[in-house]
């Protein structure tokens, strides 16, 4: 047991230890009457519940700290407020939603589903959930509510929805709420996404698959930014399994060096969260497990070109391209805002490439995840 999973799971268990409430009203903007059934939940946890019918809600047992609280109705635009949970206080907020005027193709759940829309929800559903297997057991539970379009000019993939996204993932147990800020694809087939999402946990049928469950999660965990963000800030990097080469000219010229990146974090941002700045790009090698996605597209690119070639010079170009190698670039010079239990804050100035592009919804994780602490659900 390393040490920082030991203090991964000291530092979750303190900060949870506080318990405290956020309570509240969601009112209609234009006529003050009260709303029922409106989602409220604090991005990347567990923590959210829906209002009455006096449009009042409660979120119970909250441990004190900073989040971004969201409000989401279908109809309705989403209110997005930062919060901050204080100990043995309860925090009580009123929201006033504003109507949405939604342009876009309606489709009916109950009628004839347009060809188009079909084929372009296969295409949201592939970039959403990644190419890994996890995606295979995860299913987007109201898909009605999206609306694809086309730029004519740009070619350009546009995904908007009008409300929260729900997917099913019964690859980890999660039910996962997800508000769409920006889903685009350009025509070179590369996409930019941006959203918040909120957890809820599966009831497991048997006991069989909460332990998969619990497999899963460890194995999504394992080379993560979660895993390499906790790492980072315990100054444990090697010891976890990451090697770190920093390029800062991204010139052939130049050569690229070692570093271990708790030395290049930034004094303390305050608020418990931490800060990176740095010229070029980071490439980072994850020794435990292999990128079977990148392995096998690599493989069926060179299948034309392995007659003849040795085998000791086939096996070494296997384990060259079986690594976990990722790239992250700070954007524009600006400053990388991290939050140590695992998630990059100002996803705007932040690049990731190679592996962790791979990382889609299908194996995203709840902030309270703890792989010293993962009962079964």
């Amino acid at each position: 047991m390393t040490k920082v999973m030991l203090f991964v799971m000291f530092f979750i268990a303190q900060i949870y230890a506080e318990r405290n409430d956020i309570g509240g009203r969601v009112f209609e903007r234009n006529t003050g009457k009260p709303l029922k059934n409106v989602q409220v939940f604090l991005a990347n946890t567990y923590y959210g519940t829906t209002t009455d019918k006096q449009g009042r809600f409660v979120i119970e047992s909250v441990p004190s700290g900073h989040y971004e609280l969201f409000v989401s109705m279908m109809g309705y635009h989403v209110e997005k407020r930062a919060i901050e949970v204080q100990p043995d206080k309860r925090l009580q907020l009123e929201f006033n939603l504003k109507v949405k005027i939604f342009k876009g193709t309606s489709v009916s759940i109950t009628g004839e589903v347009p060809r188009l829309w079909k084929k372009h929800l296969k295409i949201f559903s592939a970039k959403l959930l990644g190419p890994k297997h996890f995606a295979e057991k995860c299913k987007i539970v109201n898909p009605e509510i999206l609306d694809f379009t086309i730029d004519e000019s740009t070619g350009i993939f546009i995904t908007t929805c009008d409300g929260a996204l729900k997917i099913e993932n019964r690859s980890l147990g999660y039910i996962v709420t997800y508000i769409i800020s920006k889903f685009e694809i350009y025509a070179n087939d590369t996409y930019s996404c941006s959203g918040d999402m909120g957890f809820k946990r599966l009831q497991a049928r048997s006991e069989r698959e909460s332990k998969r469950w619990a497999e899963n999660r460890l194995e999504a965990y394992h080379g993560s930014t979660m895993h390499f963000i906790r790492a980072t800030v315990q100054n444990s990097l090697k010891k976890d399994g990451f090697t770190v080469w920093h390029d800062p000219h991204q010139n052939p010229l130049y050569q690229k060096h070692k570093v271990n990146v708790f030395d290049m974090l930034l004094p303390d941002a305050g608020r418990g969260l931490r800060e990176l700045q740095f010229d070029g790009l980071l490439e980072i090698t994850y020794k435990h497990e292999e990128d079977e996605v990148g392995l096998a597209l690599v493989l069926e690119i060179m299948s034309a070109y392995w007659q003849g070639v040795p085998e000791r010079k086939r096996a070494k170009l296997r384990f060259e391209h079986s690594q976990q190698k990722s790239i992250l670039q700070c954007l524009g010079g600006g400053i990388i805002r991290i939050d140590p239990r695992g998630i990059f804050l100002n996803q705007e100035v932040v690049r990731i490439n190679n592996y962790w592009n791979w990382e889609r919804l299908s194996e995203w994780l709840p902030l309270e995840y703890n792989p010293l602490d993962d009962v079964a659900f």
